[in-house]
């Protein structure tokens, strides 16, 4: 599975409420730190984006990845090519 480093200017986060998924401040926090822990664990989930830059999985680990003072293009980010219908499916399934 290839991955991407990408500038931040070309992701695009998903907000609400075009986001399924809402996590606490408290969620939140415990991400940023599990992240600035084990950041290599980004390596295992990307963040899943299409070919315009939209997340179509991993917003809330995009989001604390920055907060944890990741550069945005040190964040792993798999481009999948996917139909409409695919991307749908995979944001409900993620």
């Amino acid at each position: 599975m290839p991955t991407y480093k990408v500038k931040t200017t070309k992701i695009i986060p998903r907000e609400k409420p075009n986001n399924p998924r809402t996590i606490t401040k408290e969620e939140f926090e415990k991400l940023v730190a599990s992240i600035k822990k084990s950041p290599e664990f980004l390596e295992a989930r990307r963040i899943v984006v299409n070919k315009e830059g939209e997340i179509i999985g991993g917003n809330q680990r995009w989001r604390a990845a920055l907060e944890a003072g990741m550069k945005a293009e040190d964040i792993p980010v798999y481009v999948a090519d996917w139909s409409k219908k695919k991307q749908e499916e995979f944001k409900i399934k993620d």
